[in-house]
């Protein structure tokens, strides 16, 4: 079956009709164009719709990240004065914020002058922060390295942070154009023991010849001494000579001082003088390291009665103890009684 289309004509007076016939599959196929078209355009409105949400999307995080970015540059062009630098950075030191302090410098840093670098490297030896410390040792200009506050905080750092450097401090005091306080006195005298050669001696002495009097109060600063001179392995007895005068130097020695002392005896073979000092430290004051200091010096000489006297007499015997009396008693291959 199929539907039938006429066409009426009229030419002139006369008049024609003619029919066509369509068949109903052609117009069958024409709707399911229609409808495909209007699938088609839905899932285009829908696809667009995605895409234009996916770009408002991308716009906006676009967006977010210019802003981000203005700001950002903003900040680290926004120069900061060399004074603001070094006030916020002294606030961040007093507070302790030492982490805070390298963070804030590592974002100045093309800014910063020799008093925010020194600042900069005290942090490091706060935090034990080795690593950042020789980065910014390595970035440090000529002028930078000449300057002697910077100087002495690297020793500090050298020292404090790295046990391996005694050379390198020694080094760097020979560059020095400032004389060096207390903190740094006491550096120098470690280092010059560790390294314990010529060279180390004569600053050594020359320190100590040269060190202010008003610094004799400084029972730290006296013990890093005495322990300087009694590890000097040439002129033993000079050494121990000037050890034993800096220690009478000392007010009120403390039971570090004593321990210093007693322990630099025994270094020195000097053991009588060890447990003779031992026997003058008040009772308050000796403690676990000066008691096995003083049983070592013991057992070095066979001083067998004072060991046993001394042992006998510490209240509180800890494995440390025990074990140094044992050592002694062993030295005198009496093993049964250890």
């Amino acid at each position: 079956m199929g539907n039938t289309h006429c066409s009426y004509a009229s030419v002139g007076s006369s008049s024609s009709t003619s029919c066509v016939s369509y068949p109903m599959d052609s117009i069958k196929l024409s709707t399911g164009v229609i409808v495909g078209i209007v699938i088609g355009c839905v899932a285009a409105g829908v696809l667009m719709n995605i895409l234009i949400t996916n770009s408002l999307f991308m716009f906006r995080r676009i967006v977010s990240l210019y802003q981000n970015l203005y700001i950002t540059s903003s900040i680290s062009s926004s120069s900061l004065s060399s004074r603001e630098i070094y006030s916020r950075m002294k606030q961040l030191m007093d507070s302790k914020e030492y982490k805070k302090t390298l963070d804030f410098f590592d974002q100045q840093s093309h800014s910063c002058t020799d008093f925010e670098i020194n600042l900069a490297l005290k942090a490091c030896i706060s935090l034990n922060e080795y690593q950042c410390g020789m980065n910014i040792q390595k970035t440090l200009s000529q002028n930078s390295l000449n300057n002697p506050y910077i100087q002495a905080t690297l020793i500090q750092f050298y020292s404090l942070i790295s046990n391996n450097m005694p050379t390198k401090v020694l080094d760097l005091f020979d560059e020095m154009n400032i004389e060096p306080n207390q903190a740094i006195l006491a550096v120098l005298f470690s280092a010059c023991s560790r390294v314990g050669n010529d060279r180390a001696m004569k600053i050594g002495r020359k320190l100590l010849n040269q060190m202010p009097k008003n610094f004799l109060n400084d029972n730290k600063l006296l013990t890093s001494a005495i322990n300087m001179l009694m590890r000097f392995g040439d002129e033993k007895a000079d050494s121990v000579k000037d050890a034993q005068k800096i220690f009478k130097l000392i007010d009120k020695p403390d039971a570090i001082t004593y321990t210093a002392m007693i322990n630099s005896f025994g270094l020195n073979r000097m053991d009588s003088e060890a447990v003779d000092l031992y026997r003058k430290m008040p009772n308050y004051l000796q403690d676990e390291v000066s008691s096995v200091c003083v049983l070592n010096a013991c057992s070095h000489s066979d001083l067998l009665n004072e060991a046993h006297s001394i042992f006998h007499e510490v209240s509180h015997k800890t494995k440390k103890i025990i074990t140094a009396m044992i050592d002694c008693l062993s030295r005198l291959f009496l093993f049964d009684e250890a």
